[in-house]
């Protein structure tokens, strides 16, 4: 018999509503910042985001985003993650390892 475990999705919207916007000891990232990330990773690489072609609908650039910075801002492991963004494992890794790419692209604009 398959047991049906909830997945618990966090999306920017549920993140912005447990951690107000004046606290920042916990997410270190003001939710208009990752507002305005999110367009940056997209001219960045527009290869982040891919349009539907069958199988599994594609992740959004937002959740993307947000895979990433759960990853390097916490210290769980890929299958927590995996659990709390209802996505596999495969698809963290992949995630975090292309957004990450990108923000390191992105740095010289950035860091001097």
């Amino acid at each position: 018999m398959k047991v049906h475990i909830p997945i618990m999705e966090i999306t920017l919207r549920k993140l912005c509503h447990i951690i107000p916007l004046t606290t920042h000891s916990h997410f270190c990232m003001h939710c208009l910042t990752f507002e305005q990330l999110c367009p940056e990773l997209n001219q960045t690489d527009s290869d982040l985001t891919k349009e539907f072609s069958g199988g599994n609908a594609p992740v959004t650039l937002e959740k993307c985003a947000l895979i990433t910075l759960w990853y390097l801002a916490n210290q769980d492991s890929m299958r927590s993650i995996r659990v709390k963004f209802g996505v596999e494992k495969g698809t963290v890794h992949y995630i975090v390892h292309r957004v990450t790419a990108v923000i390191e692209r992105m740095a010289v604009k950035y860091i001097k």
